[in-house]
């Protein structure tokens, strides 16, 4: 049976609607991360009691949920997004800012814990300085030291190790994906090419034209 010729101008047999690009929804998100990182490390250190932080920071978030979304066929898209809302979560139910205990201060080392008090604004972070006891939902805070030496030690939440996750399942995915994309495209230049003929046939079969009635 001949295939459409949709489909062998297509490239290949058996021809699928490609997915649709991720690249307009990479560029959305892309703008999201870098609104994000500007508040926390450019207006968060402006913004001493982080009253602008805690209303940007959670809208920033926001943001990616469409691009989450969009491409949630993705398995890793799906991880980010539990990510995400376990992050969202805790921010909301504690005033907008992730809290963060005086083990984890101190761990990370990046501030003097002596001079903030139980409600400040940890400056150029995400973060709220805010005992365990009384933290919402506490074990969705960053209160996960990374066993890393300093000056790179972090803290982190829950939600955190789920974005990790999928920031590198997300990668592999778009790694086999393309992988994928390219031998289909190899194999419809060979179906377009078609087999090769040899060019010692037979003169019979050159010369052969049909008798008339």
């Amino acid at each position: 049976m001949v295939p459409p010729a949709s489909a062998v101008e297509k490239g290949r047999i058996g021809y699928r609607t490609p997915r649709p690009p991720l690249l307009p929804s990479i560029r959305f998100a892309v703008l999201a991360l870098a609104a994000e990182i500007a508040v926390m490390h450019g207006l968060g250190s402006l913004d001493r009691e982080g009253r602008l932080v805690a209303i940007l920071l959670p809208a920033a978030h926001l943001l990616l949920l469409p691009f989450l979304f969009r491409n949630f066929a993705l398995w890793g898209m799906r991880l980010l997004t539990v990510g995400l809302v376990l992050n969202l979560s805790v921010m909301a139910l504690n005033g907008g800012l992730m809290p963060v205990d005086h083990a984890a201060i101190e761990a990370v080392g990046r501030h003097d814990v002596q001079r903030l008090k139980p409600g400040d604004y940890v400056p150029g972070t995400k973060n709220v300085y805010q005992p365990r006891a009384q933290t919402r939902v506490d074990e969705l805070s960053d209160a996960i030291i990374l066993p890393i030496p300093r000056p790179f030690t972090r803290a982190v939440s829950p939600g955190d190790l789920f974005v990790i996750l999928g920031v590198a399942t997300v990668s592999v995915e778009l790694l086999l994906r393309h992988r994928r994309s390219q031998r289909g495209r190899d194999g419809g230049r060979e179906a377009q090419s078609g087999p090769e003929v040899s060019g010692n046939l037979d003169p019979r079969l050159t010369s052969y034209a049909p008798r008339s009635g």
